[in-house]
């Protein structure tokens, strides 16, 4: 049995009679530690000690407006008063609960039989859901939790969360070491560098240096092995990049050059070169979109094996779906490869820049309509936090296709 003691002086103390296992019980109640503030917000002490380190505390009632008279009651009330954890409400105990992590909460559910009660409760898992999906690093085809909701209708609030939590998804990459290292071993055994395409919106605003970061940055995990021509009008030329485990070849797709994109910069409009409208008597029409590429694009992208799209996902920058045409336009389109991936970099310069979610940019940008693999990723400019784990998750693909 183990239980809170709730202390006038905002401290915890826990005590526990477990002989057995006592050593991953304490890092449970590490853990619970963590979310004492939602507790001291709830249970609101009001006594206050005594200067003189008395061992009591007075506290004034005043009487009610109706009853105001100048008499006022004082009481003494000892310094240590006590509260158990299992006096709590349950929506209270589940409150907290919801603030542990997957790992901490299957250690949590080990406790005692009303514990693992908690750490199973439907409405705890709604909670983490709802809250925690904010704050995950990436989304991807297998993992929003609109797709598992549209589709298999029975699933627990728990099951739903282990399917969508990036870190269930780490956890189970770990335990299939195997798969991880077929991209390594297809790179030592020749097999062709997959051609990649970096495009979007982002390449023009404030993430724009996100290209000159990744060829020549300090913490660039990327080296330059070379560089290679155009083969469609001039378009398609690129680097050879190489990263430990693997290697691509990345092509560089701007709307227009860079004095074309700079005075657009400066007049407040973006224009793109390789985007243009569909004619009313086009019959070789693929979707419903009043857009198209311009042939030498669609020749280049016919040829490549992924696409890594930028998007400025800063707050309130209402920039995520300036490019959304343009994005269904490239990769929205069966000439395109098969099962050809897609990696969403969302962007912002600073780690400390607020920004909108995975999922947010992900339902921006309709990407639950496209017919292939995708991710969309957080990514940080300056230091290019978030790159080499989406390109890696990128190449796997290529492979498994």
């Amino acid at each position: 049995m183990s239980d809170f003691v709730l202390q006038p002086n905002h401290i915890i103390q826990m005590t526990t009679t477990a002989p057995e296992d006592s050593d991953s019980k304490d890092d449970v109640f590490i853990e619970l530690a963590h979310v004492w503030g939602f507790v001291k917000k709830w249970y609101n002490f009001r006594s206050r000690t005594d200067n003189d380190e008395t061992n009591t505390s007075r506290v004034k009632f005043t009487r009610s407006k109706s009853r105001m008279s100048s008499n006022k009651l004082a009481v003494n009330e000892p310094t240590s008063t006590e509260v158990f954890f299992q006096d709590l409400p349950i929506s209270i105990k589940l409150q907290i609960f919801s603030h542990l992590d997957v790992y901490a909460l299957g250690r949590v559910a080990g406790v005692c039989h009303q514990w693992y009660s908690l750490a199973n409760d439907a409405v705890l898992w709604e909670l983490k859901l709802q809250r925690d999906a904010e704050h995950w690093q990436f989304i991807d085809h297998l993992s929003h939790p609109s797709l598992y909701k549209e589709t298999i209708t029975d699933l627990t609030p728990k099951e739903l969360y282990l399917k969508c939590c990036p870190e269930c998804h780490s956890y189970r990459r770990n335990q299939t070491s195997l798969k991880v290292r077929i991209p390594r071993l297809s790179f030592f055994l020749g097999f062709s560098t997959p051609r990649v395409v970096m495009f979007g919106p982002g390449l023009e605003t404030e993430t724009s240096g996100i290209v000159k970061r990744i060829f020549s940055g300090p913490n660039s995990p990327f080296f330059i092995k070379g560089m290679f021509p155009g083969q469609f009008d001039g378009i398609g030329s690129g680097v050879s990049l190489q990263y430990q485990g693997g290697k691509l070849d990345l092509i560089t797709l701007y709307s227009a050059c860079r004095s074309e994109r700079e005075n657009n910069a400066l007049n407040g409009v973006r224009k793109n070169n390789f985007i243009i409208e569909r004619s009313l008597d086009d019959h070789d029409v693929e979707d419903d979109s009043n857009i198209m590429v311009t042939q030498p694009v669609k020749d280049l992208c016919s040829t490549v094996d992924a696409f890594i799209y930028v998007v400025d996902a800063t707050l309130n920058s209402n920039k995520v779906g300036i490019g959304k045409d343009e994005l269904k336009a490239v990769v929205g389109n069966r000439w395109l490869q098969p099962k050809a991936p897609l990696l969403v970099l969302s962007c912002t310069t600073e780690a400390s820049n607020k920004h909108y979610s995975p999922i947010c940019v992900s339902d921006v940008l309709g990407l639950r309509e496209l017919n292939r693999p995708w991710q969309v990723r957080v990514c940080h400019v300056n230091s290019l936090y978030g790159v080499l784990p989406g390109v890696q998750w990128l190449i796997q693909e290529v492979m498994k296709s």
